[in-house]
């Protein structure tokens, strides 16, 4: 495998959605239910699909979310929130389990996995 053919960018300083980055500048104008949310503290840095790149960005893994797969500031928020806390591991949406099997699962939580033996 050649690492250099791999196409995959991620934007790590800034929003990669200019619509995104609108709206957060706007203060969520138009959209009241995202800027109660974004006052009340329940923003991006403490969602469980949050995977944070570095101090300020992560990428959305909540596949109900219009930013699935953006860039997106910590202080972001959409109504797919998921509040796990702002200083601990996220699952990154354990919940949608559907994606993923069991045992996948377990390996990205760093949890060691038993095999079934086969009969």
């Amino acid at each position: 495998m050649n690492p250099k053919k791999n196409r995959n960018l991620i934007w790590t300083e800034g929003f990669s959605n200019p619509e995104t980055e609108n709206l957060y500048s706007s203060g969520f104008k138009g959209k009241p239910e995202l800027k109660k949310l974004h006052d009340n503290g329940w923003q991006c840095g403490g969602c469980g699909f949050y995977a944070e790149l570095n101090d300020d960005w992560g990428l959305c893994f909540n596949s109900k979310s219009v930013h699935k797969l953006e860039t997106v500031f910590e202080h972001f928020t959409c109504r797919f929130y998921l509040n796990e806390g702002w200083d601990r591991p996220h699952s990154l949406g354990k919940m949608e389990q559907s994606a993923f099997s069991e045992h996948q699962i377990k390996l990205m939580n760093g949890k060691s996995v038993k095999r079934k033996k086969r009969r």
